[in-house]
């Protein structure tokens, strides 16, 4: 034993000697590096598998990077593994160098590994199923998330590498996901996507037409709701009547989205035959070249053309005072009946004819003066085949001439009555009124061609009158002079004021004529009647009324307007009564012709300040307000009209001042009628 612990000194002391040790420890801290390199290659070529969405697809690892497993905490999720690349972030391994004591003992350390930190990467997805023609976004629908080695969210980082999925053809597809962690690492993944076929399936929930009624020849759209099985699918035409059409895509909405309706549009035209039109769909071709048969059919009613006036011509004829006017007539549809030709100037109506109906006129329109005129043909229109609906009074012509040459040379006057007595002055009694040939007042030419009257001889005497105009033609007229007999002086100044004191009261006195003049207003979309009562009464021979006999002058015609300021004009008039007695002046009626629309009537207690200008108030004066406005179911007393005497009676009202822009750019009319209730005075 001795003997052996020698040799070894022996050894030891030798070794050191001769450096020998020195060497091998710096040889291994020389070769440490290179083997540790080898070693992680061969080792990072062994673990190294890069991670997929299933078990049976693998790929090969990043080349030139290692794993590093990392035991999972008992309360933590599983930790994912994490490629790195060599040249960072890896553990070290250290040598320390020999050392030599005092005591030439020699020592070294051993090497040592730093242990990393716990990984929480990953990047986590879900394989999932969508059906044929679904929408497919691989981030949000295969609810892809990722976090960073230190579990910070990292999902806004994810790239799709490859995205093999087809969701309009049925068939299993693949996803590769990838994100690159804060070191510079990459993870990647794998996830399947399965598309599931479905059946094309198509519902037609509604056809019909955006409008019901049409002109001939125009377009006509047709709305289709349409419910399809395939998303991917979509129809793109259509047959109807035998022919193909393009399909439009129309406006969709959340509900719709929601209950997986669409609407379509398709446009086609109109026939040109008035009437019923039908449309029948026989199949609808799908964009991936289906046909599905459709049995459907919808209706659009195409009107009748409408009534036009041609060829207008006309001539003036200045000696016989006429517009000799030529048209033709063309309704093919006979949409319109009872023709009326109305000429107007300055507004209001000079002239108004009924047409026969046909093809050709040849009319003369006299005319008084010269000016802008302008003619109008009105008709009853219906442009309906399958409703008796007929617009009255409906302008189908308008057409402004324009007179220069029209002679306007005249002489005019009324013929009268006067009682013996009674002063004659023939251009005031006659009311004798002369115009020149341009319009001018030549009144004051007249000449009287005629005998004097004898205002003490009663009889029948005839007055001739005369006036030159600058063409210095003669224009003559005749009128008529009544000279009856002899009354009391008393009687003939009671008469011009007129009232009669008489003890005849019912005595009838004529000490001018009378004359009545009717307005007819109206405009282009109406026909204007004028509806005149004619009173007949004749006197005994001493000229009294006969007994028990209500002689009373209404109006024939009443008027009102409202400007555009909404302010209201109405009007005065007079009733005059003749009879022999008191009578008192009843509103028993009154009716609107337009009760829907139109001009209305409000009652005096509604507030209508802030209505539009078609909204007013109406109503009468006279001993009593009557409200128009109210319903009238009783009598309501106006006024008191005494024998031989005259009772003023106003038509008043007020009108709303809102804004209406139809009422405002159209203006409006309407008609009404009053119905009066006269009875003698108990």
């Amino acid at each position: 034993m001795e003997k052996l612990k020698k040799i070894w000194k022996s050894t030891l002391l030798i070794i050191y000697k001769k450096k020998i040790i020195q060497y091998i420890l710096i040889v291994a801290i020389l070769f440490l590096p290179v083997a540790s390199i080898v070693s992680n290659k061969l080792f990072n070529k062994i673990n190294t598998v890069e991670e997929s969405g299933t078990s049976s697809n693998k790929d090969t690892a990043t080349k030139g990077s290692i794993k590093t497993d990392v035991a999972k905490n008992s309360d933590e999720e599983e930790t994912e593994m994490s490629s790195y690349t060599l040249d960072s972030g890896f553990s070290k391994v250290d040598s320390n160098k020999s050392s030599v004591n005092e005591n030439n003992n020699t020592s070294s350390s051993q090497p040592s590994t730093t242990v990393s930190k716990i990984d929480k990467s990953s990047l986590k997805g879900n394989n999932i199923s969508i059906l044929e023609g679904d929408d497919f976004d691989p981030i949000k629908d295969l609810k892809l998330t990722a976090t960073d080695k230190d579990g910070t969210d990292i999902s806004d980082k994810i790239v799709v590498e490859n995205n093999y999925v087809n969701s309009n053809k049925a068939g299993t597809y693949t996803v590769k996901a990838n994100v690159r962690l804060k070191d510079g690492y990459t993870i990647q993944k794998t996830f399947n996507v399965t598309v599931k076929a479905t059946k094309l399936e198509l519902t037609l929930n509604s056809f019909k037409p955006i409008k019901n009624i049409v002109e001939k020849n125009e377009s006509v759209v047709l709305d289709l709701e349409l419910s399809i099985s395939k998303k991917n699918v979509t129809p793109t035409y259509i047959m109807i009547n035998g022919q193909e059409y393009t399909l439009y895509k129309g406006n969709s909405n959340i509900l719709s989205t929601v209950l997986n309706k669409q609407n379509y549009k398709v446009n086609l035209k109109s026939g040109n035959e008035a009437g019923i039109e039908e449309y029948k769909i026989s199949y609808i071709r799908m964009s991936d070249g289906t046909l599905i048969n459709i049995d459907k059919t919808t209706n659009v009613e195409i009107l009748k053309s409408k009534a036009k006036i041609k060829n207008f011509y006309y001539e003036e004829n200045s000696l016989e005072k006429i517009i000799n006017t030529k048209f033709d007539l063309e309704d093919i549809d006979n949409s319109a009946s009872n023709l009326n030709l109305e000429v107007y100037k300055d507004g209001e109506l000079v002239y108004s004819e009924k047409l026969d109906r046909k093809s050709k006129y040849d009319l003369n329109i006299p005319t008084k003066s010269k000016g802008l005129y302008e003619v109008k043909v009105l008709a009853d229109v219906n442009l309906s085949s399958s409703t008796n609906k007929v617009i009255e009074n409906t302008e189908i012509f308008s057409e402004n001439i324009n007179i220069t040459k029209i002679d306007e040379s005249s002489i005019t006057g009324n013929n009268t009555e006067i009682m013996v007595g009674d002063e004659f002055n023939p251009i005031r009694d006659l009311n004798l009124q002369a115009t020149d040939v341009d319009g001018e007042d030549i009144t004051e030419n007249i000449v009287i061609d005629s005998p004097n009257i004898d205002t003490d001889i009663a009889g029948e005497y005839k007055v001739l009158a005369y006036v030159i105009n600058k063409e210095n033609k003669k224009i003559v007229g005749e009128f008529t002079v009544v000279v009856n007999d002899d009354v009391s002086t008393i009687s003939r100044i009671a008469r011009l004021f007129g009232i009669e004191n008489n003890k005849n009261s019912s005595k009838v006195y004529s000490y001018r004529s009378i004359t009545n003049n009717t307005t007819v207003t109206g405009n282009s979309a109406e026909t204007v009647i004028s509806n005149i009562d004619i009173s007949g009464l004749v006197s005994k021979k001493d000229g009294y009324a006969p007994d028990g006999k209500i002689y009373v002058e209404l109006p024939t015609k009443l008027s009102f307007s409202v400007n555009k300021e909404g302010d209201f004009k109405g009007v005065s008039y007079m009733i005059s009564n003749k009879s022999s007695c008191d009578v008192e002046v009843f509103v028993c009626e009154f009716t609107e012709e337009n009760r829907d629309g139109g001009i209305t009537v409000n009652s005096l207690k509604d507030n209508i300040e802030n209505l539009d200008r078609s909204n007013i108030h109406l109503y009468l004066q006279g001993d009593n307000i009557v409200d128009l406005g109210e319903n009238i179911t009783t009598d309501k007393y106006l006024a008191k009209v005494e024998k031989a005497n005259i009772k003023s009676v106003q038509l008043l009202g007020d009108a709303g001042r809102g804004i209406n822009e139809k009422v405002d750019n159209d203006g409006i009319n309407e008609k009404f009628n009053i119905t009066f209730k006269i009875k003698k005075k108990n």
